[in-house]
């Protein structure tokens, strides 16, 4: 799947599918998938060297190297997204998200990406506002990680704006009932584009550091066989018959499958079925609705939001509203005992992330 790890964005007309965002993972794509994405250097470690390591890691902001931006060209094309992304000048805001950012973290996950990330690198016309990709060091036998963002992307919207917009991204807009979804990830003070940022680099850090720290399986396995051995994947998740991810809850949350965010005018599902996927999303143990999108998606979501609300002690509220109702609203699970395994699980991985070493 290029799983959608990434992140966001399009232009509200296109926006396709992705999710597109939340990086990429191409998810059961094919061999040549695969093979394509083998035979470009970024993902190895030999093509990056040794230099990365010089700065901290929150300060490693450069511009896309030429390999990189033919990789991001190769995945846009392979999700059919229009976008040819080329490169541009990091701006000092995202050091600064990322120094802020820093400080919520434990001094284990901090190490961890002092150790393993490798750059954050600045485009324009991403076709999303963040990816993610895995790079092997195959003599280690270790993964790194690089996270691309959409520089232009990144300052466009405030917190809450932003935050509705890729909400409503996953349903088709004016039918019947004419729902609206509404998010507040941010008191009205706080409703900055700084703090959209900020919650959108924190995703993208969920996927590096789920990644890095062995969480859940890659999301470009070789022989394309998805192993679902990890203590918090399978808090959620089996294999189908064909050998595929599927949730535990799919029984109880029949649209899941339709979930693709930043769809907007190819979204699976329309807004009259909105008080049903977020009543269904309540008999799940997902923190998000993007959480229930794919395996990765569900770690990336539960960090952020474990992160924001209970860290950060910051709002993470979602408000259904329509015409001749009062609002219906879904608050965080964090503190419900639907989501008391996964709290459980990030309690002791936020601080011990990689056990073993």
């Amino acid at each position: 799947m290029r799983l959608n790890l990434r992140t966001e964005i399009k232009p509200d007309a296109c926006l396709q599918a992705v999710f597109i965002a939340c990086l990429f993972i191409f998810l059961f794509s094919g061999s040549n998938v695969a093979s394509a994405a083998g035979a470009n250097p970024v993902i190895k470690m030999e093509y990056f060297g040794a230099n990365w390591k010089q700065k901290p890691w929150m300060e490693r902001l450069e511009r896309a190297p030429d390999k990189l931006l033919e990789y991001l060209a190769y995945q846009n094309k392979l999700d059919g997204f229009s976008e040819v992304p080329s490169a541009v000048e990091p701006v000092p805001e995202i050091a600064d998200v990322f120094k802020e950012i820093s400080f919520s973290l434990s001094p284990a996950l901090r190490k961890l990406l002092e150790e393993r990330l490798i750059g954050v690198f600045c485009v324009k016309d991403l076709g999303s506002s963040g990816f993610t990709e895995e790079v092997v060091d195959e003599v280690k036998g270790r993964s790194y990680a690089v996270i691309v963002l959409d520089r232009d992307v990144l300052l466009k919207r405030k917190a809450n704006d932003w935050a509705t917009w890729k909400e409503n991204s996953i349903f088709l807009p004016a039918q019947k009932n004419g729902f609206r979804l509404q998010m507040i990830i941010e008191s009205e003070k706080n409703n900055t584009v700084h703090n959209a940022m900020r919650y959108l680099l924190l995703h993208e850090l969920g996927h590096t550091l789920g990644m890095i720290s062995n969480v859940h399986p890659s999301w470009i396995p070789a022989d394309k066989t998805v192993s679902l051995d990890y203590p918090f994947v399978r808090l959620s998740w089996r294999l189908d018959a064909e050998g595929k991810p599927v949730s535990l809850f799919d029984e109880l949350f029949p649209e899941r499958k339709k979930i693709k965010y930043y769809a907007f005018a190819q979204a699976q599902l329309t807004n009259d079925q909105v008080p049903d996927a977020y009543a269904q999303l309540q008999f799940t143990n997902f923190v998000s609705m993007q959480a229930a999108a794919n395996i990765w998606e569900d770690f990336a979501e539960s960090f952020v939001t474990y992160v924001h609300v209970l860290r950060g002690k910051q709002p993470w509220q979602l408000r259904i509203e329509s015409e001749n109702n009062p609002p219906a609203v879904v608050d965080s699970c964090w503190q419900e005992k639907r989501c008391a395994e996964k709290k459980y699980f990030l309690d002791k991985w936020f601080d011990n992330p990689c056990p073993e070493s």
